[in-house]
């Protein structure tokens, strides 16, 4: 996990704590989804606290395998698009 990514899964995981005590959340179905850079904090998250989510969905980005062993138990949905030369598919 990047330093970018651990900042980043701090920081959203922080602030998802924070909604969860304010507001009426149904913690059994929360999913984390992230598009780019916020796909990278998803992908963190869910490797970080694998039995959080209900799901994962990140969209276009960058994740490890050794993050993603971690919580392949969770559905999840990935996407990305083969043509992206930002953040090759490969």
């Amino acid at each position: 996990m990047s330093l970018r990514s651990e900042v980043g899964s701090k920081a959203t995981g922080e602030l998802i704590r924070q909604v969860e005590e304010d507001y009426s959340v149904d913690k059994q179905q929360s999913c984390v989804t992230g598009f780019i850079m916020g796909r990278a904090v998803a992908w963190a998250l869910a490797a970080k606290e694998p039995t959080r989510f209900a799901a994962v969905s990140p969209v276009c980005g960058r994740g490890s395998q050794e993050d993603a062993r971690l919580f392949a138990r969770v559905p999840a949905w990935v996407f990305h698009d083969a043509k992206n030369r930002t953040v090759p598919l490969r």
